[in-house]
């Protein structure tokens, strides 16, 4: 526990190499631990590491299948690197869980966007 807060800390004052070598040491400590893998990836999503930040996310995700925070960064990131497909599983399997995240309808409908379905991007909008 002492090594994720740590990297929690780092993170809040963007010292994000230290939160990385604090989130690293408390990933050898407990790789069993979905929320180390979460915080390890959503750091390296902050410094531009995506593809690294989404091997974290998928090793959060074996864990705990159902970890939201997971499958909302991760969808966040599939969409900036035009994952489209990807990016809308990941925004349905948190409004799977939670019906009524605006957020998530928006972020939803905002990948229909990119993608050319407008349609169907309205009828996330009209969630909210």
């Amino acid at each position: 526990m002492c090594w994720f807060n740590k990297g929690k800390l780092f993170s809040k004052m963007s010292r994000f190499e230290e939160a990385l070598e604090s989130y690293d040491k408390a990933v050898e400590l407990d790789s069993s631990d979905a929320d180390n893998w979460f915080d390890k990836g959503f750091t390296l999503a902050k410094i531009g590491r995506y593809e690294e930040a989404l091997l974290c996310y998928d090793e959060a995700l074996e864990l705990d299948p159902r970890h939201v925070a997971v499958w909302f960064n991760k969808g966040k990131i599939l969409c900036y690197l035009k994952r489209f497909e990807e990016s809308l599983n990941c925004f349905d399997k948190v409004i799977s869980v939670f019906p009524e995240d605006g957020l998530a309808w928006t972020y939803k409908g905002h990948v229909l966007t990119r993608m050319g379905k407008f349609e169907e991007a309205l009828k996330c909008f009209d969630k909210l």
